[in-house]
């Protein structure tokens, strides 16, 4: 059995980028049914909610013998769930068989059209289990909107944040009520984890021994 090859043919969308053309719905019509004819597998019309040409050409009827007609859309963006982003929707409405989803990588895209870090630690940093509750502070609260596509579920109600801290007694406020309505289930745990007595009088190391392996416990989700 021989290995069959698909083509995919973007001539509709990335071709339409090139200087100097600028494609109308008929004329896209007429190039979709010429591709069908040649029988390319996939065809790419465009992009639709992007703009109104590929907007109206996906709103056509079309019929095609040998190929499957495709819609272009990327991935969410960033700040904003999947079930609530345009693009997505416009791609996923379209009566398009098929679609091609685009996940930006080179780090150009990354930084100027996502807006979002390169850096994969700057979120991995927020993951781990012996982090909370997160604290952000600011006039403007959607800036960190980024945080609540990137962290776990379990640390977004969690989040606190705030436009003006006053003292850090008011901080120590907030986080405690935060810790003991989000972290800690039964009230009653609420009390001290653990607690050292000593009668050791200008014991040094002996309390030092004792500080040291409490400091390196940790308490876990």
């Amino acid at each position: 059995m021989k290995e069959k090859l698909f083509i995919f043919d973007t001539t509709l969308r990335d071709g339409a980028q090139t200087y100097g053309v600028d494609f109308n719905v008929d004329e896209k019509k007429i190039l979709a049914s010429k591709l069908d004819a040649l029988g390319v597998d996939y065809i790419e019309g465009g992009w639709p909610g992007a703009n109104e040409t590929d907007t109206q050409f996906f709103a056509e009827k079309m019929e095609f013998k040998n190929s499957t007609f495709t819609a272009f859309g990327m991935t969410k963006k960033t700040g904003r769930s999947a079930e609530n982003d345009p693009g997505l929707a416009a791609m996923i409405n379209v009566s398009a068989p098929s679609a091609c989803v685009v996940g930006k990588s080179w780090d150009f895209h990354v930084d100027l059209a996502l807006g979002i870090s390169n850096d994969e630690n700057d979120y991995k940093l927020l993951y781990g289990n012996k982090y909370h509750i997160l604290l952000t502070y600011g006039i403007d609260k959607s800036e960190y909107n980024i945080i609540l596509s990137n962290i776990p579920q379990r640390l977004r109600k969690r989040w606190l944040h705030e436009a003006s801290i006053p003292d850090i007694s008011y901080i120590n406020a907030i986080t405690n009520k935060c810790y003991i309505d989000n972290v800690i289930e039964n009230r009653i745990q609420t009390r001290p984890i653990f607690s050292v007595f000593t009668t050791c009088y200008k014991s040094f190391d002996k309390i030092n021994r004792a500080y040291k392996s409490v400091l390196n416990q940790t308490l876990n989700d």
